[in-house]
């Protein structure tokens, strides 16, 4: 700095300040920006187009439709939502559905570019899967074996089997990840594992095909829909006991229901992330039920589109979100209003979704 004039002097200090400043408020800037990289999106599988729809959140707009392949039949998501898993079943024809068959396979997606990441084949018909709370397993309950085959995620490969009773139709994992719970329509009950160990510690009887079922972030209370109740059914989960039985309204004198197997009522159950209300799918009469928790008072019926079969939630419980498999359409609900508000045209048959909190979406 010799030979340099006071006024230089003050004029390289003044810049150097100036170059911290800007470096701080970068630096405060940059976690910001990060977090305006991810955003909420529903990924909905439309059974029969073999295609899965991805809406923006609170747009509720279908941005992008990811070909799979026939026929889907449920749709998972990775705990860091960079990856979603779509499962599909080989058709054989079956006099009881087209969407039948006895192989499959397991499709995993980027939820940032939608490419397709790889495929696992799996030996049986594949129904509504559950990822492990550490993002190693995928639990694939197989309706035609008598076991859940266990997909490696890292390996890409079906490395162990849980036993279980056959017709194995729904699983959930409870909250800390320690128990996974899957239900059986043809056995009438519900088996809990413990995932550690992956064995059977527990049975819950029904008595009738287990359909979709929400359970309390306590895990001391569940909610089970069956093929032929036009209802849901409370089980105390510390006894493992039903405890109680909610009708749904009657229905109208002019609604025919399923003669024929799978007797599909009702089909969707979820709770809100706020614990405050359950909303259940009546399917028969297209429209959604809404109970106050925990007393599991009627609220308000909400009609959408024709036979509902799925629920999910943003993750604020600002809006609730409902497929509707004979309509193509999906709808969705202010929760503070408890009111439709939109229902947006997507692919054919549409039935299982997820609420994905996508990081760094580039699509």
């Amino acid at each position: 700095m010799r030979g340099c004039s006071c006024l230089e002097v003050r004029s390289f200090r003044l810049t150097i300040v100036l170059l911290i400043s800007s470096s701080s408020l970068a630096a405060c800037w940059m976690p910001t920006a990060r977090a305006a990289d991810f955003s909420e999106f529903v990924f909905l599988e439309n059974t029969d187009s073999g295609t899965v729809s991805v809406v923006s959140i609170p747009a509720h707009e279908v941005t992008s439709t990811i070909e799979i392949g026939k026929y889907l039949d449920d749709v998972a998501a990775s705990i860091d939502g960079r990856v979603i898993y779509v499962n599909r079943v080989e058709s054989m024809g079956h006099p009881l559905s087209k969407r039948a068959g006895n192989s499959g396979e397991i499709v995993a997606v980027s939820t940032q570019t939608e490419e397709v990441l790889w495929r696992v084949p799996i030996d049986g018909w594949p129904h509504h899967m559950t990822v492990s709370a550490d993002d190693r397993w995928l639990f694939v309950p197989l309706f035609d074996r008598m076991y859940v085959a266990i997909v490696d995620i890292a390996k890409r490969q079906v490395v162990h089997h849980l036993p279980a009773p056959m017709g194995t139709h729904g699983t959930r994992l409870s909250s800390n990840g320690r128990r996974l719970y899957v239900g059986s329509m043809l056995m009438d009950m519900i088996v809990v594992y413990e995932v550690a160990s992956r064995m059977p510690i527990g049975r819950i009887a029904f008595g009738d095909g287990v359909r979709p079922f929400a359970m309390t972030a306590d895990e001391k209370r569940l909610f089970v829909q069956l093929s032929r109740l036009n209802g849901f059914q409370v089980v105390d989960l510390e006894q493992r006991k039903i405890i109680r039985q909610v009708d749904l309204p009657s229905l109208p004198p002019d609604i025919e229901l399923p003669e024929f197997y799978p007797h599909t009522y009702n089909h969707g159950l979820e709770i809100s992330p706020d614990e405050k209300h359950l909303l259940a799918a009546c399917s028969a009469a297209h429209q959604v039920c809404v109970y106050r928790l925990p007393e599991l008072e009627l609220v308000k019926s909400i009609p959408v589109g024709k036979e509902p079969n799925w629920i999910g939630f943003d993750s604020a419980g600002q809006f609730a979100y409902v497929s509707n498999r004979m309509s193509d359409t999906f709808s969705v609900i202010r929760m503070d209003e408890l009111t439709e508000v939109k229902q947006v045209a997507v692919g054919d048959y549409p039935q299982r979704l997820r609420v994905v909190t996508v990081p760094e979406r580039v699509k």
